[in-house]
């Protein structure tokens, strides 16, 4: 075999092993910056901003931190399931000021090592509008938003 064919067939062989990554719970640690918007109203403008704050994953399936949602403070628990693909859920209880809770699923995507996307579970999350009637049907709040890594 000739030096030539030797290393055509050494990068094949590289290549061909080369996968996509694969992610877990451990892939979503640390502190995160959520912002998150009203999702009827993403095309314009990416819609209102409801919220911002901080949470931190645990790299175990486990969440929590503040949020300052339609300006009253709060806190967030929950936890988070990450699958190999990338994709994932989120359930959490925000406890706010004024004595009110809410429960919210979100759809997670993660978009790279800094940033993972969130919708609320069962909208669709490429379009940019979502009637009224589908949130009033799914019982979400219509949330979209990133939780970007500090």
């Amino acid at each position: 075999m000739r030096l030539g064919e030797f290393a055509l067939l050494a990068c094949l062989a590289g290549c061909a092993t080369h996968r996509a990554p694969a992610y877990s719970n451990e892939s979503v640690s640390g502190k995160y910056r959520i912002t998150s918007t009203v999702k009827p109203y993403v095309k314009f403008a990416g819609g209102p901003k409801v919220g911002t704050g901080e949470v931190t994953f645990d790299g175990r399936g486990n969440l929590s931190g503040r949020e300052t949602f339609e300006g009253q403070k709060g806190t967030i628990h929950g936890t988070y399931e990450i699958e190999s693909d990338g994709t994932g859920t989120a359930s959490m209880t925000t406890a706010l000021e004024d004595g009110t809770s809410s429960q919210s699923v979100l759809a997670l995507q993660i978009q790279n090592e800094t940033q993972i996307k969130f919708v609320s579970q069962g909208l669709p999350q490429h379009g940019d509008w979502v009637s009224v009637q589908s949130l009033i049907a799914h019982g979400q709040a219509g949330l979209q938003g990133i939780f970007e890594k500090e």
